[in-house]
This record gives structure tokens, C-alpha cells and sequence, in this order.
């Protein structure tokens, strides 16, 4: 009786054990890199006056590129003929101290 009882407890445990399926390691991603420095400013849309003044500025102050102050006058120039009271403010500043024109 005993040898029933374990043989039956042995089957039952075999049939537990073959319809668990195992499951698939986890595999981890490796975290992205990522860096203290700024992006580099994208082209803006010619008629993106705010984006063209921004432009400017980052010209003006080297942020993201090199520091140009007649490329930075060229921007604001564009952003000044769109209407943008701050390209025109900052063309008119170019022009009273004389900078990049």
C-alpha cells in the first residue's frame, strides 16, 4: 500500500513538475548614454522668426556653435524683417556698438 502511495505521489509530482515551463532569462538593457553637453542647435524655418532671433543668439554667445557675431547679426537681420521686435532689438544693438556688421 505504501509503495502505491508513493508511486501515485511520484506521478503526480512528475506531472507537475514536466507541464511548468521554465522561464526565459531576463536580459537587461544597457542603460543610453548620455552627455552633459547641449545639443547643437537645428537649421530654423526661414520663416521662424523667433527660431531665426534664437539663432542669432546662440551665434552671439557660441552656444552650440562658434562664436560668430556678424553671422549673429545675419540672423537677427532675418528675424528683424519678419517683424520680430526682439531680432530688431538685437539688430539695433549690433549697430550702436558696432558688432558684427
Amino acid at each position: 500500500m505504501k509503495l502505491q502511495s508513493l508511486a501515485s505521489l511520484l506521478f503526480v509530482t512528475l506531472a507537475l513538475i514536466s507541464s511548468c515551463k521554465p522561464s526565459a532569462p531576463t536580459v537587461e538593457k544597457p542603460a543610453e548614454k548620455t552627455t552633459d553637453a547641449p545639443a547643437a542647435p537645428t537649421a530654423p524655418v526661414a520663416e521662424d522668426a523667433k527660431a531665426l532671433n534664437k539663432r542669432g543668439l546662440d551665434y552671439e554667445e557660441g552656444n552650440g556653435v562658434t562664436k560668430d557675431l556678424a553671422e549673429a547679426a545675419k540672423y537677427y537681420r532675418k528675424a528683424a524683417d519678419l517683424g520680430l521686435a526682439e531680432g530688431q532689438f538685437n539688430l539695433g544693438l549690433c549697430y550702436a556698438g558696432g558688432v558684427g556688421l
